[in-house]
């Protein structure tokens, strides 16, 4: 069963945001720029995203992520994709969601909105 979360806030994604301090993911690339998933706007974003959230997954799943941008690449909806150890946390524009939740239906995924795990709350 594959089963992700939708965050229930919107999110964009800001280019050296010193002052974004609940930022849900941080990081640097390899020429220094610092890019931050924030709640609101700070400085130069892009947005808003919508956030989804994969169940807890093993590190050495395979397939997952492929499967899942391959169903949202055929309906035509670009992604963003931050990873953790456990998680993979997927970055859809607002205006896309409704395409995407279709989409990951017709493709086997499972999502939920109300009952986030306790992690996950917002």
């Amino acid at each position: 069963m594959r089963r992700l979360f939708l965050l229930p806030q919107e999110f964009y994604i800001c280019k050296n945001a010193e002052r974004c301090e609940d930022a849900l993911a941080t990081v640097r690339d390899v020429a220094g720029t610092v890019t931050k998933v924030c709640k609101k706007r700070t400085g130069e974003c892009l947005g808003p995203y919508m956030v989804l959230v994969s169940e807890e997954l093993d590190p050495s799943t395979t397939g997952f992520l492929a499967e899942l941008s391959a169903a949202l690449a055929e309906a035509g909806v670009p992604v963003m994709v931050y990873s953790s150890v456990e998680r993979d946390y997927i970055l859809i524009p607002l205006e896309s969601l409704k395409k995407a939740l279709g989409a990951l239906k017709h493709r086997g995924f499972e999502v939920f909105w109300e009952d986030l795990p306790g992690d996950l709350g917002a």
